[in-house]
């Protein structure tokens, strides 16, 4: 009887085993169907941005900007200044250091501290936008430079809509439609 007994014992253990192996393959597949959607999503993400950053240029061709047009009369003298594009370029040794650090601290006062993205700042716009309903810009001078550089490019193509887009706070798929061109 003690053979039997064993037999019974070394059964009911396998059963046993068996039972616990075949919990652990339907939990395994229930546990992988329940995190594949945020594994593909998070693929997709980053075939998303590895597209973006592809998209961007090389290099960004920097063109000259445009300057205070004057309509002169037969004389010389002035007779309008169109506002469109109403700026006059002067050498940076001509600005004050006083005014250069009080603009780009107007802009980005964390500008010597990050490299060129602001974690605290992106951090804080998202708190801020997912809170209340405005929306808050994180861009950094760096950030706001390229765009309006990209913008700079889109209208000397004679392209409003990524110049447009260029600019736009709706989203990284926007910005990257105007730079691939």
């Amino acid at each position: 009887m003690p053979s039997a007994n064993r037999a019974t014992r070394v059964a009911n253990v396998l059963s046993l085993l068996g039972a616990f192996v075949a919990t652990a393959v339907v939990l395994g597949l229930l546990g992988a169907g329940l995190v594949l959607p945020a594994v593909g999503a998070s693929g997709q993400a980053a075939k998303q941005s590895v597209a973006l950053f592809e998209g961007l240029p090389g290099e960004l061709e920097v063109n000259p900007l445009n300057q205070q047009s004057r309509i002169l009369a037969t004389d010389g003298s002035v007779i309008a200044t169109p506002y469109d594009e109403n700026r006059i370029v002067v050498p940076l040794s001509k600005i004050a250091p006083i005014m250069q650090k009080a603009q780009v601290a107007i802009e980005d006062k964390r500008f010597y501290e990050h490299g060129g993205v602001d974690p605290q700042g992106l951090a804080r716009a998202l708190v801020s936008n997912t809170v209340s309903g405005s929306t808050q810009g994180a861009s950094t001078l760096t950030q706001q430079y390229v765009k309006v550089v990209l913008q700079d490019a889109a209208l000397k193509r004679g392209d409003k809509e990524a110049a447009a887009s260029a600019v736009s706070r709706s989203g990284t798929e926007d910005t990257c439609a105007s730079c691939s061109s």
